[in-house]
């Protein structure tokens, strides 16, 4: 049987040789192969052969001849451990390079910020680990309007579109969120602002992106942001004589106000 195994694997390697349409893997495959199947056969027989070889020696040997098959019938089981061993290192090796280019982009969206603006006028900035370490800037309000505009026209970032913009109710105080990408450099980021929950009012970004029109009249319809400068703010889902802003988090339902 490894007479016929050697056989047929130097019969694999001449079709290989003499096949013009042949990869180079494939050959070097086949050659590792016979090579391998050759060793084994070559340390069966001596250790046969000899009166002085015990059981357990011929045992080790026969189990490395049982490997090199089985290495031959799976290459990608012997090579990686499992199936998807290859697959996940391929995976982990694309999510650190992700990982590093945000980092860098965080840096860099960082670094023309202050080229630009005070130090004091980021609050915070980090890559998001809840939102695959998204570039995340936190900014005050007064510098909020300004900040945007300049994301979008420094030709470095380039964020010329806005994705969605939503307000939060944290009780403390509201925040108005907003997700930007660039079409030219294929990169994203969030920009963030906190505002007053007593007197809950930021600069209207529609000048800037007239994709907030929509978004920014449906934060004032849900929380009763207001928003300086749009062009036409008013109430689109519930109507100008709603009681209240649903999505606060002192929003009384109205069963439960009837009910009393």
């Amino acid at each position: 049987a490894e007479a016929k195994a050697v056989a047929a694997a130097k019969a694999k390697l001449a079709v290989s040789s003499e096949s013009t349409s042949a990869s180079q893997d494939e050959k070097a495959k086949v050659a590792a192969e016979a090579k391998a199947v050759a060793a084994a056969k070559a340390k069966l027989a001596v250790s046969s052969e000899s009166t002085s070889a015990s059981q357990d020696e011929k045992a080790k040997v026969a189990a490395e001849a049982k490997a090199a098959a089985a290495a031959k019938a799976n290459p990608v089981v012997a090579a990686g451990g499992n199936g998807n061993s290859g697959t996940l290192a391929s995976e982990q090796v694309k999510n650190r390079h992700h990982s590093a280019e945000k980092k860098q982009l965080l840096s860099k969206i960082e670094r023309l910020l202050k080229s630009k603006f005070s130090s004091e006028s980021i609050i915070e900035s980090s890559n998001n680990a809840l939102a695959k370490e998204m570039p995340t800037f936190v900014v005050h309000n007064k510098d909020y309007f300004n900040m945007a505009k300049f994301l979008k026209e420094n030709a470095d970032l380039s964020f010329d579109y806005l994705s969605s913009l939503h307000g939060s109710d944290f009780e403390t105080h509201m925040e108005i969120y907003v997700h930007l990408r660039s079409y030219q450099f294929k990169h994203e980021m969030v920009l963030k602002t906190k505002i007053e929950r007593g007197n809950p009012e930021v600069a209207s970004i529609v000048p800037i992106w007239e994709g907030a029109n929509w978004a920014e009249s449906e934060t004032y319809d849900l929380l009763g942001i207001r928003f300086k400068g749009h062009p036409d703010l008013k109430r689109i889902l519930l109507g100008e004589d709603w009681n209240g802003y649903p999505l606060r988090k002192d929003y009384n339902q109205y069963d439960e106000e009837g009910s009393e």
